[in-house]
């Protein structure tokens, strides 16, 4: 995924040749989250943002994400996003005040 976006190749709808491994137990409630099986950019995408919410925990990734995504109306479902991507809890902005 470096590699596409460093070329400034199309990364939108690319199937990647690696499928991302599910995490098994920690941290809990993260397998949940993944489209299963996809080797497109969504599970991708949710690896990032967990790791976001890890390092930098006050980020602005996760909005910013959804809000490229709907001013652009870009179509998700090329990217294999699961038709209720913005109610997994991933997805959800944190409360003011936590983590």
């Amino acid at each position: 995924m470096r590699n596409t976006c460093a070329h400034h190749s199309r990364l939108w709808n690319r199937e990647f040749t690696i499928t991302p491994l599910l995490p098994r137990n920690k941290p809990a409630g993260l397998a949940a989250q993944f489209h299963g099986g996809s080797r497109k950019l969504y599970n991708a995408l949710v690896i990032l943002l967990h790791c976001m919410d890890v390092i930098a925990p006050q980020h602005h990734w996760r909005s910013r994400l959804k809000g490229l995504i709907a001013r652009h109306g870009v179509s998700v479902a090329a990217m294999d996003f699961p038709a209720n991507w913005q109610n997994l809890p991933i997805w959800q902005d944190p409360k003011p005040g936590t983590p």
